[in-house]
């Protein structure tokens, strides 16, 4: 099936970290394609290993490797449009260029830094955070990063905000995606819509934060 201008897509990084899975999770928001282009063809453009723009050079992937041990190894990219027209989840490997940087060893599994992107607007559903797994604490004093550390979480948010052009007339939004869910306001029962929200800034977090969505073996 053809991608279009408007289709919103979810794509996740899976990285393993001492049996240990660790994911990052991302949305984007087609600006432009070629006429006709396939899924499987949009999809290589962006995260085909060693040549998908996301894989590139100092692009979001390589960015986070930078602030990761060398313990740490990139597996897939696991992909799904969803909306409209959702697909079925779709992978691509990752074998170039597969682990973290940092030659120190990860102290845990559970250790984190993160960084906090935005929406334009207030609001809960205008705000998320990237946790980063595989980090050296040794880079921290008193459970606060260093300016190394820093460094490298301010390019990691440059690399998940705003419009990416990969070439001409290949371009997306980049953003975070919320579900369709029931949730409470002012005390009732209220269904929010899904809703893609377009990151526009982003702020990397001092603190060393622990990564608690796991079990131990499997990382969920």
């Amino acid at each position: 099936m053809a991608v279009a201008v408007g289709d919103i897509w979810t794509f996740a990084l899976e990285q393993s970290l001492y049996g240990q899975q660790l994911f990052n999770t991302f949305a984007l928001q087609i600006l432009a394609a070629p006429a006709g282009q396939d899924e499987n063809a949009f999809i290589d453009d962006w995260f085909l290993d060693d040549t998908g723009y996301f894989n590139g050079s100092g692009a979001l992937r390589d960015e986070i490797r930078s602030a990761q041990s060398v313990d740490v190894r990139h597996e897939k990219w696991h992909l799904r449009r969803v909306q409209p027209n959702p697909t079925q989840p779709i992978e691509r490997a990752i074998l170039t260029d597969a682990v973290g940087t940092q030659a120190e060893a990860a102290d845990t599994a559970n250790s984190a830094a993160s960084v906090t992107r935005r929406g334009l607007t207030a609001g809960r559903r205008q705000r998320g955070r990237v946790a980063i797994g595989g980090v050296n604490v040794a880079l921290a004093t008193s459970g606060l990063w260093g300016n190394p550390m820093m460094e490298s979480l301010n390019q990691i948010g440059v690399t998940m905000v705003g419009i990416k052009t990969k070439e001409a007339g290949k371009s997306v939004q980049l953003g975070f995606w919320s579900p369709a869910h029931d949730g409470k306001l002012h005390g009732a029962i209220f269904h929010y819509a899904a809703q893609f929200v377009p990151c526009v800034s982003w702020t990397a977090r001092r603190q060393v934060r622990v990564q608690r969505s796991r079990t131990v073996g499997v990382g969920k």
